[in-house]
């Protein structure tokens, strides 16, 4: 037994098996280390995503907004374009009810005027 006890406190089978313990811790310590990278890439890559995200939700909120006040700057000049060919064509149409009832009395005049003209004899 004193043999294996020896061979267990054998200076070169102690340093051996410090080695390899601290070969495992390394590999370890090497293992967490990269996930700890990982884990701060992938964190720092969601952030980035997310920014990129709440960037885009940004833009489109702005889009959005812009868009509605064209479509309402679209309305209010339609409806003014609408008003507008209203008026001239209700201003046409009085226009030419205007002309004739012109044309009309001008005929009724005639019309009158030839009558008291075949009654006068002057035909």
């Amino acid at each position: 037994m004193s043999d294996t006890t020896d061979d267990a406190n054998n200076p070169n089978n102690l340093m051996s098996k410090f080695q390899k313990l601290q070969s495992e811790a390394n590999e370890i310590q090497s293992i967490f280390s990269k996930q700890s990278s990982f884990v701060a890439t992938s964190f720092s890559g969601n952030k980035m995503l997310k920014e990129i995200c709440e960037s885009m939700r940004n833009q489109q909120k702005e889009q959005n907004k812009f868009n509605e006040e064209l479509l309402k700057t679209i309305k209010e000049l339609k409806y003014q374009s609408e008003q507008k060919f209203s008026e001239e064509l209700l201003e046409a149409m009085k226009d030419q009810n205007t002309e004739l009832k012109n044309r009309q009395n001008e005929q009724d005049k005639d019309t009158v005027n030839e009558e008291i003209d075949e009654r006068s004899g002057f035909s």
